[in-house]
């Protein structure tokens, strides 16, 4: 069985706004190859960058308890969590930092999100976030990923996100022509494998 949630966003109410969520700006929250990491929880034994054989990028990381809900099992919410993850960490190894971009007044929105659950992800599993570039445009770049138990290598989990590129301000900007070369040389150029 598949559930598949999709959530649209138009970049919501301004910060502070009545109403307005929350939002902890996209700062390089992930993981290095060295382990150092500003994600909650995040060490070294619990992630690690790598550069897969198929030319996707990969992080692994073992399953909180506080990333559980009372199934014992991972809610929702931190699949995207591991999305940004395994994102910010494979932009950062390949040279696109997210708080360079953010220094030059470039922001990466996220603009719409894609999941489909297939098998839960329980407690203390180490799992493996396979990371790719889908496609890119003049002001947006789309990644998939798909996330597998690292035992096994059973698709967990497939998601896809779409980023906008603006201004500090909200407003669309083209990526300049470096960062959008940067972009283009991440790995895209086959999907994570199909294991079920």
């Amino acid at each position: 069985m598949s559930d598949t949630t999709t959530v649209r966003s138009d970049m919501g109410p301004k910060l502070g706004a009545p109403g307005a969520a929350r939002q902890t700006p996209a700062r390089d929250r992930g993981a290095s190859v060295t382990g150092e990491s500003s994600t909650p929880g995040a060490s070294r034994e619990h992630i690690a960058a790598m550069e897969g054989a198929n030319g996707v990028g990969t992080t692994e990381v073992r399953v909180r308890y506080a990333e559980t809900d009372q199934m014992g099992r991972a809610h929702h919410r931190h699949y995207l969590v591991w999305c940004e993850l395994g994102r910010t960490t494979l932009m950062r190894e390949r040279g696109v930092s997210y708080a360079e971009l953010e220094r030059g007044g470039l922001w990466l929105p996220v603009s719409r999100v894609e999941v489909e659950y297939r098998i839960p992800v329980e407690y203390d599993e180490l799992i493996r976030i396979h990371t790719r570039v889908e496609r890119v445009r003049s002001r947006e770049v789309v990644f998939a990923y798909r996330i597998a138990r690292a035992s096994d290598d059973a698709t967990l989990a497939r998601a896809r996100t779409a980023l906008v590129c603006t201004d500090a301000r909200g407003r669309p900007h083209r990526f300049p022509e470096a960062v959008k070369r940067q972009l283009e040389t991440l790995p895209a150029v086959a999907a994570p494998p199909a294991a079920t």
